[in-house]
């Protein structure tokens, strides 16, 4: 006889407390494939050569070529310095060009 029925929250979203009326997003930095969430445990770290710009992703993004994240938890890639280079989308380091 009516009543509201309870959803579980989507991907990357998760609420702690019985009843919420809303889900949490997971932080910038993390993601979560994850349904029925009820800790922020289930947000995880981008690992170093990905990152997440906003709250809420449920996978973490490559760092494209010419980019890197060294650290883990990245929100974004920082362009290769000088004489470096990443030759492939993902990198955790850059590499040094060769002489000549």
């Amino acid at each position: 006889a009516g009543g509201t029925s309870c959803g579980a929250c989507p991907a990357s979203t998760y609420s702690s407390s019985p009843g919420a009326s809303a889900c949490s997003m997971c932080a910038a930095g993390t993601s979560s494939l994850a349904l029925g969430a009820t800790s922020a445990a289930v947000c995880l770290s981008c690992a170093a050569g990905t990152f997440s710009s906003a709250s809420g992703s449920a996978v973490c993004q490559a760092c494209a070529f010419g980019s890197f994240s060294s650290a883990a938890g990245g929100t974004s890639c920082g362009a290769c310095p000088a004489s470096t280079y990443s030759s492939s989308p993902g990198a955790s380091a850059c590499s040094m060009c060769a002489a000549g």
